[in-house]
């Protein structure tokens, strides 16, 4: 179900899209301003952006993405570039305002939709707060040197492979939760695993190119390529389970 259906009349629909645009010009203007729209936030939109095209996203559903973007920004800066002013107040207000049509359409697809875009949108917060210095891996090498009692070098080889494998499971998930969220947006399951897959790698992208720019963090192609693994298998797994669904 496309997200304009039920909204409500067509100058409804266009205030409520440019009161999600909103949010994300302001948020966009102030990172700019503070030398902080990084490589990174810019492959993330992009990725949403192509990942909402490849569903036949309308302009609407543009800016819902757009407004997922300011809301991933607002926690990847969080406290902010400095403490928000009226400017960014505004940012939120509209914000709050204009993402009512996303809630409605959760609604009107049931009670399984609402759960999937909270996790949906969990997930990609927890990129947001982890692809910096708090997803160090120095407490995980800790643990297993002075919990599990391993020699540093073996600490470390548990932490790469601890970290790896969730590395693929995670992405695999998110993509398995944005192919639910695709599928109700279009039948067409080619479409769906195109919405899926870009979506997470955006998020990939933005988490290595983060990496990239923290100390003491390494942002990698390898990983990315990791990640990408764990979408295919994750979304192979989906794309048997749709065909045996629709074979009965």
């Amino acid at each position: 179900m496309p997200l304009d259906s039920g909204v409500g009349s067509r100058s409804v629909r266009q205030l409520t899209t440019i009161l999600l645009f909103g949010p994300w010009l302001i948020i966009s203007w102030r990172l700019l301003e503070a030398g902080r729209f990084t490589l990174g936030f810019a492959a993330l939109c992009a990725g949403l952006l192509i990942a909402v095209l490849s569903v036949g996203g309308n302009l609407l559903g543009i800016g819902c993405a757009a407004w997922y973007a300011s809301v991933f920004a607002l926690s990847w800066q969080a406290p902010g570039p400095r403490p928000l002013n009226p400017i960014d107040h505004g940012a939120l207000i509209l914000g709050t305002v204009g993402s009512y049509v996303l809630v409605q359409w959760c609604y009107r697809q049931g009670r399984s939709t609402v759960v999937i875009a909270a996790l949906l949108l969990a997930l990609g917060l927890i990129i947001s707060r982890l692809s910096g210095e708090a997803g160090s891996p120095g407490w995980m090498v800790e643990f297993f040197r002075d919990t599990m009692g391993m020699s540093e070098g073996s600490a470390l080889i548990a932490t790469v492979v601890v970290r790896k494998a969730v590395h693929f499971a995670f992405y695999g998930i998110m993509a398995l939760l944005a192919a639910a969220i695709g599928s109700r947006l279009t039948f067409d399951i080619r479409r769906t695993m195109a919405f899926a897959t870009f979506w997470t790698l955006a998020h990939a992208a933005f988490d290595e190119l983060r990496q990239n720019q923290t100390p003491n963090r390494t942002g990698t192609f390898v990983d990315v390529v990791l990640d990408l693994m764990g979408v295919a298998f994750a979304l192979l797994l989906w794309y048997r389970h749709q065909n045996r669904a629709t074979s009965r």
